[in-house]
C-alpha cells in the first residue's frame, strides 16, 4: 500500500494509516499487488465498516432471510430442487445485495454464523418440500472460511439428523 506525502497526508499516522488502507484494497485484489491510496479506498473502507456494524446482530434482529431459485432439468423443464440465498434487508442501510455484504462477513468472521444460519433455515425448507417431492435436492452456498471452520461437518451431519433429509439431497457448494 502505497500513500503519498502530502496529497494523501501530512501526519506521519494519516500517512500510515492510508497507506495501510491502499495495502488492504491489493491484498483484496490478489497476492502480489500494490494500491496507491485514493479517496475511494477511504470511502470503501468506511462503507464496510458501516456493513460490517449494521451486520452485527442482523440474525438476532431477523433482518436476514432466504430466497430460493429453482434448480430447473434442462432436458423437461421440471423443478428438481433449490437453491438456498441469503439476503439482507436492512432498516439502516436498505436491500443490500449479497457482492457487499457477504465480503464483509468472510472479513469480519460473521460468515460462519451466518452460514450457519442459512444451512438450518434450508434443512428445514428441504424437510418441508420433501413432503410434496420425495427426491427434490437443495443447494446451499459455503463460504471457505466457513467450509474449513472447525467442526463444519459435524454441522452438516447434525442439520441432516435434525430435519431428516438424506445426505444425497443436500449439495454443499463452495463459494
Amino acid at each position: 500500500g502505497i500513500a503519498i506525502y502530502p496529497d494523501d497526508g501530512t501526519d506521519p499516522m494519516v500517512l500510515m494509516r492510508n497507506a495501510d488502507l491502499a495495502m488492504y484494497e491489493a491484498k483484496d485484489s490478489g497476492r502480489n499487488m500494490y494500491r496507491f491510496y485514493n479517496r475511494s479506498i477511504h470511502d470503501l473502507s468506511l462503507q464496510r465498516l458501516e456493513i460490517g456494524r449494521c451486520l452485527r446482530g442482523a440474525l438476532e434482529r431477523q433482518e436476514l432471510h432466504v430466497v430460493y431459485h429453482p434448480l430447473v432439468r434442462a432436458d423437461n423443464g421440471c423443478i428438481i430442487g433449490a437453491e438456498a440465498l441469503l439476503r439482507w434487508s436492512s432498516p439502516e442501510l436498505g436491500e443490500v445485495q449479497p457482492s457487499t455484504f457477504i465480503p464483509v462477513a468472510e472479513q469480519n468472521g460473521l460468515i460462519v454464523d451466518l452460514g450457519r444460519w442459512v444451512l438450518r433455515e434450508a434443512g428445514a425448507t428441504l424437510a418441508r418440500w420433501r413432503l410434496q417431492q420425495d427426491s427434490f435436492v437443495m443447494a446451499v452456498n459455503v463460504s471457505p472460511r466457513q467450509f474449513r471452520s472447525s467442526g463444519f461437518v459435524d454441522m452438516v451431519r447434525e442439520c441432516l439428523r435434525e430435519f431428516d433429509v438424506p445426505p444425497q439431497q443436500l449439495e454443499i457448494e463452495i463459494t
